[in-house]
């Protein structure tokens, strides 16, 4: 998967929909689709800002109702840190 590039597509597409205003469902969606532990390592996701992305979402979602959403962005933010 490496040798095809598969591994910087991935970080590319979860950038690309972090960048994006999306619903709460499209953001649970993407919390739950991707694992941050491994994108956070990358130059890539430093470079785009990855971090900022995650705490706008985080912000953009502060109803009480968000708040398994929240949780998880928390956990996306911690990996990232």
């Amino acid at each position: 998967m490496k040798e095809v590039g598969l591994f910087e597509l991935r970080d590319s597409l979860l950038i690309a929909c972090l960048r994006l205003p999306v619903s709460r469902q499209g953001a649970g969606a993407i919390m739950q689709g991707f694992s941050f532990e491994w994108v956070a390592e990358k130059a890539a996701f430093r470079d785009a800002h990855g971090l900022t992305l995650l705490l706008n979402m985080l912000h953009t979602f502060a109803d009480e109702d968000s708040f398994l959403l929240q949780k998880a962005i928390g956990y996306a933010i911690c990996s990232c840190v």
